[in-house]
C-alpha cells in the first residue's frame, strides 16, 4: 500500500508541476497604455519644453523601454507632490523616486534606473569645506514631500528646516538669507543655476550627504505591471542607456555598465569581432525540446535560447540556416559552408575535423518501452531486440559500438521512434530524457513508460568552422559569464516536469497479486528481503568507497591549499592551534613556537581591539570576513595578506574556532603605491602641459586674429591684381598655419581624452557652400573640378557640432585635392536612416588622384601616419588630420574609412548620427521657374548630372550637352523649331570650344542672342571679369562650386533682366545682412581692436571700444549697448570677473542682462564651459571667421 500511494503521491506531484504557472499565464496578457507620471521641473531629469512636449534623461529612458518592449505609454508632466497622488491610480508609473520607509508602505519599486547624489548649497558666508552637522545654527530647506525632506527631519531634527515647493523659491530665499543652505539632488541643482545665470553665486559643499538609486514607481497591488517594467528594462541594450546618460550627464560617470562578458574580452578579441560580427548558424530544426522550428517557422528551443543569448551579449548576427535537416547542415559545415552548428554532442572522433566550444548543457539518456509489452530494465536486457535510435546521431554510434547484439532500427526523430514504439515496429526507444517526456506531454502519450537510464550523458557543444578559431574562447567565456539565474531560466522554460516512469519487477507482481498463489507471494517476499538486503550491502560498500575517495579528495584539496595560501586555526579564546607550513615559512615562526599562542602576537599594531572584537562578533553569527590586514613577522616586518576569516563548529554546531585562509599580496601593494605616485608625476605633468598648451595657443591666436582679420579687411579693398594674389596667398598661409596648429592642439586633447563636441542647430547646405568656397581657390590653382555638394541635400537642419564636421570635411577635402593632379573632387552627403529625432547622414569624399595601396590604407588612420615617407615629403602634412578626424567620427556615433585603388583615385567616407532640429525646414515650392527654358553645357559628367538633378527639382525644362558644337546645334534647333532656350549655363573651362568662345559665336548669331540670356560658371573669378564678362554678352557669372540657393535666386534675377542691367553675381544674389545695432567690444590688444571693428562694420553695426573689463563697466553704465564682445584676457579686470559683476543683481550696469559673446585666443577644452559658467551667453574662438561672426550676430540681434 505504501508503494502504492507513494506512485499516487509522484504521479500527482508531476502533474501538477507539468502546467506553467498562473501568473505565467498573466505577464503575457497585454496592459494597455501606461501612464507615465514625471515632475514638471526637474531639470535635467524631467520638464516640459515650451511646446508643451516632455523632455530629460528619464523621460527619454522611459521613450527608450516603450520603443524597446513595444508597450505604448502617455506622460504626464505635474507638479511633484501632485505627480505622487497620482501614482495610486492603476498602471500608473513614475518616471524615478528614491526609496524610503514611508514610500515603502504604499508603492512597490522597479529595478534601479539611475544613482543621484544629494548635496548642499549654501549662501557664500559659508565654506564649502564645512560639514552640515558642525553648522547647527542655520536654516535649511528642502522640496515639499521629497526624500530630502524625510531625510533631514530623520537625521537633523535639530535644525530648524523649512520646505518650498519649487527650487526658485528656494534660490530667491537663499539670495534673501531667509535660509543659509538648501539640501537637494546636485544635477538637478546644478542645471537650474546655470538656467538662471547663477553661476559662481552660491558655495557648492563637497560634502555628500546622501548617495540614492532612483526606481520607478507604481501603486501596490500591480504584480504583473511590476513584472513587465522589470523585464523590460532587462531588455534594454546597455549602450543605448549609457549613450542617454553621457548625453544628458557628459561629466558623471554611467550608472549602467556594458556586460561582464563584452568586459572580460581582451581587446584582440573585441577588434576581431568588430571586424566579424555575423555568422551563418547550422541547426537542427527537428531536435524538440532542444531546438526546432516552431509553428512560425522560427528557431525556438534550449539552444535556441543560448543563442540568442550569445547575439545579445556579444551583438553579432548568428542567422539559421533554413530548409535543411540536422545532417545536411552538418556536411555543408564540413565543407565551409556554415559557420557555426547550434548544438553538437562532442566526441573524440568528432574533434579531429571540428571545433568544439565548451559544453554550455548535459543530457541525460533514458529508455522507452511500452507498457503491457516487453520491459526493458537495461540496455543488456535487449540483446537480440529492435532497438530505434535517430539516424546520425552521435549516441547511435556509441551503443551500437558498446552493445554489437541490438538491432538497431534508424527513425528520423523523437516523434517518429515513439511512433514506431507504439506500434511495435521496434522494441524499445532510446533518446534524451528532456525530448522524450516533452514528445510525450505535446502528444498526450499514456502508453509508453520510461523504463530506465543509460550510462551515456552526453555534453553539447556549439563547433566553429576551420579558420573562425578565434571565436571558440569568445563564445566560452560568453557562456561561461552566464548566471545561474538565466540558465535556471532557459531549462525551466523548456524542461517539463512531468515524467511517466516504469516500475521495477516487484511492483509489476504487486500489481499481480490478484492473480497468482500463496506459494509464489512467499517465494516473492523471501526473494525481495534477499535482494534488499543485497542492495544494502551494496550500498554500505559503495559508501564506504565513497567516503574513502572523499577522504582523498579531501587529502588533495588540503595540500593544495597549503602549496597555494597561508592557513592558521584558533579557538574561541584566539589560542592558535594549528598553522600550516607555508605560514610558518613566511611570518619567521616555527610550528612549535606558534602553536599555543594568542594570535595577537601576529598583529601589526595597525588596527585596534575594537577592530577585532566586532569582526569576530559578526562572524560568531555564522558570517564570513574578507579583507586586506597587516601580520607582523617575528622579526619585525610587515606582511600583506588577503585574508577570509570562517567559523568552525563542533559536532553539537557550537562555535569552536576560526580559520583563516590568507594570500601574500605584500609584492601587490607595493606595486600599487608605486603605480600610485607614478600617476600623481603624470598627472603634475599633464597639468604642465596643459597649461603650456593653453598659454601658447592664447599667444599664437592673438597676432593671428591680427594677420587673418587685416587681410580679410584688405581683400574687401580695391586691390590691383597681383596686389590681390599677395594678399591671397598671405590668408591662405595664415590658415595653413591656424589648421597645424588646431591639429597640435586637438591631438593634445586626444591624449588627454579631453576632446568634446559643442551640439548646436546649423544647416547643412551653408556648411557644405562655405567650405566649398574656402577650398575653390586651392582647387583652381590645381586645375581641378571642386563639386560640393555633388548631390542634392536633405532640406532639412541638424543639431550637431557643425565645427568639428567642417574640420573632418576640410581635412578630407583638402587632402583629396593635395593628392589630386587632374580630374575633381567630388563631395555627397547622403541620409543613411532617419528617425524622427535622428538622423545618420554619410558623406563622400571621392577624387581622382594618386589613390592608395591596400597597406597604406591598413595604417592611414594612426596618428603621425601617411602614406609613405615620399608622400610626407611631396605633399606636406603633420599626419594628425585623419586620425583626430576618426575620433570626431566616433565621438559622434559613427564610422570612417576609405575605397581605393593604387593610381586610380579614392573615396573616403565617413557616418555621423546627430540631432535633428525641431524646425523642419520647410519644403520650397518651386515654381517661378516652370516657364522657362534653360540649357546646361558643361564637359564634366558630375557637375552636369548635379545640375540637372536641381533642374528638375525646380522644375524646369532643360537640356543637357557636354561640348561647345552640340550647344550651338540645340540651340539652332530651339530657335528654328519656335521653342528657343531662354537661359544658357556655360561651363568656363571646356576642351575644343571654352564658355567664352562658345558666348562669342551665340552673341554673333543675333536670332539665337535676342531670346538667350547667358549665365557663365567659373572657378576662375579674377578682378576684371564682370567687365569681359559683360563685353561677351553675359548676364551674369558665378564662382563653383556653386551654392544651390544663390543659383536659383541667379537664374530667377536673370529671367527677368535686360541688356541695361548690371552683371548679376553671388554677391548681388546674397548680400550681407546690415544690423542697426551699437556694440561694445571689449579688448585690450590694439590690433585685435581694429580687426573687430572691421569686421562687424562691414554688418553696418556701430562699434564701441574698451581696453578693460574696468572701462568696460563704465561704458556699460551710461550707454544702453545692444550687444557685448568680451576678451577673456586682459590687464586691470579680465572678461571672466567683468561678467560676473555685469550679471550681478545689484549692478549699475543698465541691462544686466545683456548677450555677451567671448571672443578669446582661449581655445583648449573647458575654455567654452568656463566662459558660459561665467555668464557669458556665446563664444567665438580666434582668429575670428567672418561666417561665424556673421552667425553670432543674427543669433543675439533678431530684431534687427
Amino acid at each position: 500500500m505504501k508503494l502504492r500511494i507513494t506512485f499516487y503521491l509522484l504521479l500527482t506531484f508531476t502533474f501538477i508541476h507539468s502546467f506553467p504557472s498562473v501568473s505565467q499565464e498573466l505577464d503575457n496578457e497585454p496592459l494597455g497604455v501606461i501612464t507615465v507620471v514625471a515632475t514638471e521641473k526637474d531639470l535635467p531629469f524631467s520638464f516640459k519644453l515650451p511646446n508643451g512636449n516632455p523632455s530629460g534623461l528619464y523621460v527619454e529612458f522611459w521613450q527608450l523601454w516603450s520603443k524597446t518592449n513595444n508597450t505604448p505609454i502617455r506622460f504626464v508632466l505635474l507638479p511633484f507632490e501632485e505627480g505622487i497622488a497620482l501614482i495610486e491610480q492603476k498602471n500608473t508609473l513614475h518616471v524615478g523616486l528614491f526609496k524610503n520607509q514611508q514610500r515603502q508602505q504604499w508603492a512597490n519599486f522597479s529595478l534601479p534606473i539611475h544613482n543621484v547624489q544629494t548635496g548642499i548649497i549654501y549662501n557664500r558666508s559659508i565654506d564649502k569645506k564645512s560639514k552640515l552637522r558642525e553648522l547647527s545654527d542655520i536654516k535649511i530647506t528642502s522640496q515639499y514631500f521629497s526624500f530630502q525632506e524625510s531625510y533631514l527631519k530623520e537625521n537633523f531634527a535639530s535644525f530648524e528646516q523649512s520646505t518650498h515647493k519649487s527650487f526658485d523659491d528656494a534660490l530667491e530665499e537663499l539670495l534673501d538669507n531667509e535660509v543659509q543652505a538648501v539640501v537637494a539632488e546636485l544635477p538637478s541643482a546644478f542645471a537650474q543655476i546655470a538656467k538662471k545665470g547663477l553661476t559662481g553665486v552660491f558655495t557648492i559643499s563637497e560634502e555628500i550627504i546622501a548617495s540614492n538609486n532612483v526606481f520607478g514607481v507604481i501603486a501596490k497591488g500591480q504584480p504583473e505591471l511590476l513584472a513587465k517594467i522589470n523585464a523590460g528594462i532587462e531588455n534594454i541594450p546597455v549602450n543605448k542607456i549609457i549613450e542617454l546618460e553621457k548625453q544628458w550627464l557628459p561629466t558623471l560617470k554611467p550608472f549602467f555598465q556594458k556586460s561582464s562578458t563584452v568586459a572580460s574580452l581582451t581587446e584582440n578579441e573585441n577588434k576581431w569581432l568588430s571586424q566579424n560580427n555575423s555568422f551563418s548558424l547550422g541547426i537542427d530544426s527537428a531536435f524538440p525540446p532542444f531546438e526546432f522550428n516552431d509553428e512560425l517557422g522560427e528557431h525556438s528551443g534550449i539552444s535556441a535560447d543560448y543563442m540568442l543569448y550569445a547575439k545579445q551579449q556579444l551583438q553579432i548576427n548568428l542567422t539559421p540556416t533554413v530548409g535543411m535537416s540536422w545532417g545536411e547542415a552538418l556536411e555543408e559545415f564540413k565543407l565551409g559552408k556554415i559557420d557555426v552548428m547550434s548544438s553538437i554532442f562532442y566526441t573524440k572522433e568528432r574533434a579531429e575535423y571540428l571545433n568544439f566550444t565548451e559544453p554550455y548543457f548535459e543530457i541525460s539518456l533514458v529508455i522507452v518501452s511500452k507498457k503491457n509489452a516487453f520491459y526493458a530494465e537495461s540496455l543488456s536486457s535487449l540483446q537480440g531486440r529492435k532497438l530505434g535510435l535517430i539516424k546520425g546521431y552521435v549516441y547511435n554510434e556509441l551503443i551500437s559500438r558498446d552493445h554489437p547484439n541490438i538491432k538497431i532500427v534508424d527513425v528520423l526523430s523523437v516523434e517518429d521512434g515513439l511512433k514506431k514504439l507504439q506500434s511495435g515496429e521496434i522494441d524499445a526507444f532510446v533518446d534524451s530524457i528532456a525530448a522524450i517526456n516533452y514528445e510525450i506531454n505535446k502528444n498526450k502519450i499514456n502508453d509508453l513508460i520510461i523504463t530506465s537510464f543509460t550510462p551515456y550523458t552526453l555534453e553539447l557543444s556549439m563547433a566553429v568552422r576551420k579558420g573562425l578559431e578565434p571565436l571558440i574562447p569568445i563564445l566560452n567565456k560568453t557562456f561561461a559569464a552566464m548566471n545561474e539565474k538565466k540558465r535556471s531560466a532557459i531549462a525551466n522554460n523548456w524542461l517539463s516536469v512531468h515524467v511517466q516512469s516504469g516500475t521495477e519487477l516487484s511492483t509489476i507482481l504487486f500489481w499481480a497479486l490478484p492473480i497468482v498463489s500463496l506459494l509464489i507471494l512467499i517465494i516473492l517476499v523471501f526473494f525481495r528481503m534477499n535482494k534488499k538486503l543485497k542492495i544494502e550491502i551494496d550500498a554500505r560498500v559503495i559508501n564506504e568507497e565513497k567516503r574513502i575517495t572523499a577522504q582523498q579528495d579531501l587529502a588533495a584539496q588540503k595540500q593544495a591549499m597549503d602549496e597555494h595560501s597561508l592557513v592558521l586555526v584558533i579557538d574561541i579564546n584566539g589560542i592558535i592551534s594549528y598553522a600550516n607550513d607555508k605560514f610558518c615559512a613566511i611570518i619567521g615562526y616555527n610550528r612549535k613556537e606558534l602553536i599555543g599562542k594568542n594570535h595577537s602576537i601576529l598583529n601589526a599594531n595597525n588596527q585596534s581591539k575594537y577592530y577585532w572584537h566586532k569582526i569576530f562578533a559578526a562572524i560568531s553569527k555564522g558570517k564570513y570576513w574578507h579583507n586586506e590586514v597587516r601580520i607582523k613577522a617575528k622579526e619585525g616586518q610587515c606582511y600583506w595578506v588577503d585574508t577570509t576569516i570562517v567559523p568552525l563548529y563542533d559536532k553539537n554546531k557550537l562555535l569552536s574556532g576560526y580559520t583563516y585562509i590568507s594570500t601574500d599580496i605584500s609584492h601587490q601593494k607595493e606595486t600599487i603605491i608605486r603605480l600610485a605616485e607614478a600617476k600623481k608625476q603624470a598627472d603634475v605633468a599633464n597639468e604642465s602641459k596643459t597649461a603650456f598648451l593653453a598659454n601658447m595657443s592664447h599667444e599664437i591666436r592673438t597676432p593671428m586674429n591680427g594677420v587673418i582679420g587685416m587681410t580679410n579687411l584688405l581683400l574687401d579693398t580695391a586691390l590691383n591684381p597681383e596686389q590681390h594674389n599677395f594678399a591671397k596667398t598671405v590668408k591662405n598661409s595664415a590658415e595653413s598655419l591656424l589648421c597645424i596648429i588646431n591639429d597640435i592642439l586637438d591631438y593634445s586633447k586626444v591624449e588627454a581624452g579631453m576632446l568634446a563636441l559643442e551640439p548646436l542647430e546649423f544647416d547643412l547646405e551653408v556648411l557644405l557652400h562655405d567650405l566649398a568656397t574656402s577650398l575653390a581657390f586651392q582647387a583652381h590653382n590645381k586645375g581641378l573640378e571642386l563639386i560640393c555638394p555633388a548631390n542634392i541635400l536633405p532640406a532639412q537642419s541638424f543639431i550637431a557640432d557643425s565645427g568639428r564636421i567642417r574640420q573632418i570635411l576640410n581635412n578630407l577635402i583638402g587632402n583629396a585635392i593635395k593628392f589630386t593632379e587632374q580630374g575633381e573632387v567630388s563631395v555627397y552627403c547622403k541620409v543613411q536612416e532617419q528617425t524622427k529625432q535622428h538622423t545618420k547622414l554619410l558623406f563622400e569624399v571621392s577624387d581622382t588622384g594618386i589613390g592608395l595601396t591596400l597597406a597604406d590604407q591598413n595604417k592611414l588612420f594612426e596618428r603621425f601616419s601617411q602614406a609613405d615617407g615620399s608622400t610626407t615629403r611631396k605633399y606636406g602634412g603633420t599626419g594628425l588630420g585623419l586620425s583626430i578626424s576618426k575620433q570626431l567620427v566616433e565621438l559622434m556615433g559613427g564610422e570612417i574609412g576609405l575605397k581605393s585603388v593604387d593610381g586610380e583615385g579614392s573615396t573616403f567616407w565617413f557616418s555621423i548620427n546627430i540631432a535633428n532640429a525641431d524646425n523642419m525646414r520647410p519644403k520650397k515650392i518651386y515654381d517661378n521657374l516652370q516657364n522657362q527654358k534653360i540649357l546646361v553645357v558643361d564637359d564634366n559628367l558630375t557637375n552636369r548630372t548635379l545640375l540637372g538633378l536641381l533642374l528638375t527639382k525646380w522644375q524646369v525644362e532643360h537640356t543637357l550637352v557636354n561640348s561647345g558644337d552640340e550647344a550651338l546645334e540645340k540651340l539652332t534647333q530651339a530657335r528654328i523649331q519656335g521653342s528657343p532656350y531662354h537661359i544658357a549655363i556655360l561651363d568656363m573651362q571646356m576642351p575644343e570650344m571654352d564658355g567664352f568662345q562658345l558666348a562669342t559665336k551665340i552673341k554673333a548669331d543675333s536670332d539665337i542672342f535676342s531670346t538667350t540670356r547667358l549665365l557663365m560658371l567659373t572657378s576662375q573669378g579674377q578682378r576684371g571679369d564682370v567687365e569681359r564678362l559683360k563685353a561677351a554678352g553675359f548676364n551674369g557669372y558665378l564662382n563653383k562650386p556653386v551654392d544651390q540657393s544663390i543659383l536659383y535666386n541667379t537664374l530667377m534675377t536673370i529671367a527677368g533682366v535686360n541688356a541695361q542691367q548690371p552683371l548679376i553675381t553671388a554677391f548681388s544674389a546674397r548680400a550681407l545682412p546690415q544690423f542697426k545695432a551699437r556694440v561694445l567690444v571689449v579688448e585690450d590688444n590694439a590690433i585685435n581692436q581694429r580687426v573687430a571693428q572691421g569686421l562687424l562694420r562691414k554688418f553696418g553695426v556701430q562699434v564701441d571700444l574698451a581696453a578693460n573689463g574696468e572701462e568696460a563697466l563704465n561704458s556699460l553704465q551710461n550707454f544702453p549697448f545692444d550687444l557685448v564682445f568680451m576678451d577673456c584676457q586682459m590687464p586691470v579686470m579680465d572678461g571672466y570677473e567683468a561678467t560676473k559683476k555685469i550679471r550681478l543683481p545689484q549692478s549699475k550696469v543698465l541691462n544686466s542682462n545683456i548677450p555677451i559673446i567671448a571672443m578669446t585666443a582661449n581655445s583648449m577644452q573647458g575654455d567654452r564651459e568656463k566662459c558660459l559658467t561665467a555668464g557669458m551667453d556665446d563664444f567665438i574662438a580666434k582668429p575670428v571667421n567672418p561666417n561665424k561672426l556673421q552667425e553670432a550676430l543674427k543669433r543675439w540681434l533678431p530684431k534687427y
